[in-house]
């Protein structure tokens, strides 16, 4: 139907008898309409970066969401999905009119003569009336010195036998590959801000470890000082729990670095401004998603993984550049017209005057130095690398999937095994400090039981916090929408 926009338009040209046309509204492409759901612009979409000095608080769900609304390689994806819906656009235009208009003006050099010259009637002895005499001995020319052209031309592709329709889908396969770019980002920037939360919950609770396990070295410190001027201690005794002070308290330095480190990261990543207090608010405590088996994951996963669906959409447009290949020697059935005025008809060659063309034309290639046939051995191939990188994709997603449940599997093990490990050493703790105070144990001993609690307590935290990002990653793995999930 588009097609015969373009015969109509010829028509329209043929019957004017002026050439100026009214100027008409541009109608809208094929297709353009914006796709339901489109993303927001980016700034109804992004939430405004902190004040300096205001404090932030934020829960985990927060901190996501904030992560997708304010970073710029969201905003940069959705520039990318707009831009491919363009070239839709482009695409579509080929199925209406071209109409261009044209001006020119060109002197040359005088092209005129006398009829006499060439018809030599009175030498031929014909005799010719004064008025005709009078006529051929004036210069006659049968191109004006002055040339003007004043033209609307309109070109119109009527039929293309589907080439149009191909190079539609292909730019439309375009737009669903920018929107599953988004979702990659998306899904990357959920997981690095749910990393960097608890990485922060993690460090500050290592630093509070720490200082709990100073404050009780100083206070044995302390006795230690009281044994030794009571002779039930020696001077090794002080230096040996000093050593292990200046060891802890090295130990909270590098901890309190690392957590200034990742929480100016995290600021970073959520748009937060550097000088903003940050507090969090949250535990280690992520529920699983259930008990689901390794082969549902891997079903999830390979439905709504967005590298699947990317592997999946490139292949699709493989496929359609390879048709689009093939359709390059068909034939192109096109029509033109022109309208307008100018000089040079006779019989007044010097006056303007309207005129008007109009035609059909096939364009039928027959050899283009086997153009086409590379060209379509080029998209075969492209299909079939396409082909196996989906291949590739799928084993590389199911290899995450699996690898990230057993991670999963082991990190709740380890939790478990962390947490009787920390009631034992508590519970040892108490035992030698008991025994400790009664004489029967050293002071090397209670430190070696103390350094033993300090292990344990940062090996439970270490597996909670491990077990948290586990869950999270088998998340990321299956492509469930963690900026959405929670």
């Amino acid at each position: 139907m588009r097609a015969w926009v373009g015969l109509l338009a010829v028509c329209l040209l043929l019957v004017l008898c002026s050439p100026l046309l009214p100027a008409q509204a541009a109608a809208p492409a094929p297709g353009g309409t914006a796709a339901p759901g489109a993303a927001p612009s980016s700034s109804a979409a992004s939430a405004p970066a902190s004040a300096a000095g205001a404090t932030v608080t934020l829960t985990i769900d927060q901190a996501i969401s904030q992560a997708v609304a304010n970073q710029p390689l969201i905003q940069q994806a959705q520039a990318a999905v707009e831009a491919a819906r363009a070239r839709v656009g482009q695409a579509n235009s080929s199925y209406y009119p071209f109409v261009s208009g044209t001006a020119s003006y060109d002197r040359i050099s005088d092209q005129s003569f006398l009829i006499s010259s060439i018809l030599p009637l009175q030498q031929l002895g014909i005799s010719v009336p004064p008025s005709i005499a009078g006529y051929l001995s004036q210069p006659f020319s049968l191109v004006p010195v002055n040339i003007w052209d004043f033209h609307l031309g309109l070109n119109q592709v009527i039929f293309q036998f589907g080439k149009r329709g191909v190079q539609v889908k292909l730019a439309e396969s375009g737009v669903s590959a920018a929107q599953i770019g988004v979702d990659q980002i998306r899904m990357s920037l959920a997981f690095q801000a749910a990393q960097g939360f608890y990485s922060v919950l993690f460090l500050k609770d290592q630093v509070s470890a720490l200082d709990e396990q100073l404050a009780n070295l100083q206070e044995h410190l302390t006795a230690t000082q009281a044994r030794a001027q009571a002779g039930q201690a020696t001077k090794y005794d002080e230096l040996a729990t000093d050593v292990r002070i200046s060891l802890l308290q090295s130990q909270r330095i590098d901890a309190e670095n690392q957590l200034e480190k990742t929480t100016i990261a995290l600021k970073q990543l959520l748009g937060i401004s550097e000088n903003a207090p940050l507090t969090l608010q949250g535990r280690f405590d992520v529920p699983a998603d259930g008990a689901d088996s390794g082969p549902a994951l891997v079903e999830s996963a390979l439905a709504q993984r967005p590298e699947i669906r990317q592997a999946a959409e490139g292949e699709r447009a493989a496929e359609l550049a390879q048709r689009l290949a093939t359709m390059g020697g068909w034939p192109t059935v096109s029509g033109h017209a022109m309208v307008g005025y100018k000089n040079g008809i006779l019989p007044d060659i010097n006056t303007p005057a309207f005129n008007w063309a109009a035609g059909v034309q096939v364009n039928i290639p027959i050899f283009e130095g086997f153009l086409v046939s590379r060209q379509s051995e080029e998209a075969e191939k492209k299909l079939l690398a396409a082909r196996e990188n989906t291949i590739a994709v799928k084993r590389t997603v199911t290899t995450q999937v699996l690898q990230a449940m057993h991670d999963v599997e082991a990190g709740r093990d380890q939790m478990q095994s962390a947490e009787t490990q920390l009631d034992q050493a508590k519970q040892m703790l108490d035992v030698v400090k008991l025994q400790y105070d009664l004489g029967m144990l050293t002071n090397l001993e209670y430190l070696d039981a103390q350094a033993a609690l300090e292990r344990a307590e940062l090996g439970s935290l270490l597996a909670q916090y491990r077990e948290v990002l586990n869950e999270y990653a088998l998340k990321q793995a299956t492509g469930a929408p963690i900026w959405l999930t929670r």
